[in-house]
């Protein structure tokens, strides 16, 4: 995988892995992962606990995104927003940080990791567990456009339209897992 390769790789059966090369510095990038206020302008509000067993409850608001507030008709059912629970199972600040996500009966894993590299700093993110492609064709679009979110919000820039991008990279994901 190439740094910056925008699209998850399938690392493994049931993981799904990005590389992203940001905008610096590393504690800058990191309070965008732990601080519920600069987290909600990216990928969802919520508490946490930055500690080994904290809680973490993510609140997505994904209409609230951006300025496009007509979701399509197959994304109808999250314009309200949604909520997934977790639990921190690592927490090194301000390079490594991994959590549950959903309920304990059904959780995946994501693992972030942060480096430092020159001025910028390089996210390895990884999302594991999941339970099928279709998991991670769901997970990997998800996730993708996220990340492009956060990386619009550090760099200044025009965030994309949340809907219309969620479309087209899932049609993307749909075929690159084929």
């Amino acid at each position: 995988m190439h740094l910056n390769d925008t699209y998850g790789q399938r690392t493994a059966k049931g993981e799904v892995t990005f590389i992203r090369l940001l905008p610096g510095p590393l504690e800058r990038v990191w309070s965008y992962f732990v601080e519920s206020d600069k987290r909600a302008k990216w990928l969802a509000s919520g508490p946490l606990e930055p500690r080994v067993g904290g809680r973490i409850d993510f609140h997505f608001r994904q209409g609230d995104l951006s300025e496009e507030k007509n979701p399509p008709p197959v994304y109808a059912h999250l314009e309200e927003g949604t909520h997934v629970p977790g639990i921190v199972t690592r927490c090194k600040p301000p390079g490594l940080f991994s959590f549950t996500w959903g309920t304990e009966k059904a959780s995946s894993e994501v693992i972030v990791r942060l480096a430092a590299v020159d001025r910028q700093v390089r996210l390895v993110l990884t999302h594991r567990r999941l339970a099928g492609v279709s998991d991670e064709r769901n997970v990997a679009g998800g996730w993708h456009v996220h990340l492009d979110f956060l990386l619009a919000l550090l760099e200044g820039a025009p965030p994309p339209l949340y809907w219309t991008e969620l479309q087209r990279v899932k049609a993307e994901y749909a075929e690159l897992y084929s």
